[in-house]
């Protein structure tokens, strides 16, 4: 009963649309295999996996309360969404938008000068996009790969992190910053997406509810307005884990009083 009445904390949000899904469905565009769906689902899996807590927002709502908004895959988004996500980083927020994204206003009309509405934002000018065939790989500067979607891009006033190693884009931009704004032009695989978001998750200040956490298994904090905070801990595995000295049987839960699990 002491848990009533308490939130779920979250301080990162992933921006959902699902108008701009729906247009993505549309067989004409450059990549079948450029799934919205399934790259949210990956980015959220990611989250969730490292016990980093987020909500699911629309592009126009109220982003202040996050530290770090994260945009998988926004094709479609309105110049007022736009201008909404440009305010929140203006206001210290840091957010990653993911490849594809901003490239159609809600009329899905193409925007100019250059593809997606965040180019002064991020410092990126995306020129053309390179889909890749199915299973294709390319080669990323960090060691890391590069699937199913590049982008050929233009580092204006951002810092390139990471580049094509191989392949027709070989020396150009796969990840940039420009000061708390990162831009993705290609698709990563599973670990690679958990390490990057938890990268810039820590550098915007997120913490994860549990440090290092066992595979399946689940954490997140919720607090009343007066302070008490409480860890919710789920074994989701097949297996019995080890969490902060408690053995979790497959399915088991545990709750804890005080501040966030380390």
């Amino acid at each position: 009963s002491e848990v009533a009445g308490s939130e779920v904390v979250a301080d990162v949000a992933i921006l959902l649309d699902w108008a701009s899904i729906w247009a993505q469905a549309h067989p004409s565009q450059p990549s079948v295999d450029l799934d919205p769906v399934r790259c949210i689902e990956q980015w959220h899996a990611a989250l969730r996996a490292a016990t980093v807590t987020c909500d699911f927002a629309p592009p126009g709502g109220d982003l202040a309360r996050y530290r770090l908004v994260l945009v998988p895959a926004l094709h479609l988004v309105s110049d007022a969404d736009a201008a909404n996500l440009v305010s929140y980083v203006d206001g210290g927020g840091t957010v990653l938008i993911g490849p594809y994204s901003g490239v159609v206003d809600e009329h899905d009309h193409i925007r100019l000068n250059g593809y997606g509405v965040w180019s002064d934002l991020l410092g990126v000018r995306v020129e053309e996009f390179f889909p890749l065939p199915g299973g294709r790989r390319v080669a990323l500067s960090d060691g890391t790969s590069g699937r199913v979607w590049t982008e050929l891009a233009t580092a204006k006033t951002a810092d390139v992190l990471v580049t094509y190693a191989d392949g027709p884009l070989a020396g150009a931009p796969a990840l940039t910053r420009r000061g708390n704004a990162y831009y993705l032009t290609t698709h990563l695989d599973d670990a690679a997406i958990r390490v990057l978001l938890e990268r810039i998750a820590r550098a915007a200040g997120v913490e994860p509810v549990l440090c290092d956490p066992p595979r399946r298994v689940e954490a997140v904090k919720r607090r009343h307005a007066d302070g008490r905070e409480w860890t919710f801990v789920a074994n989701d595995g097949e297996v019995p884990v080890e969490v902060l000295g408690t053995v979790l049987e497959p399915g088991a839960l545990t709750i804890s009083r005080g501040a966030a699990a380390r």
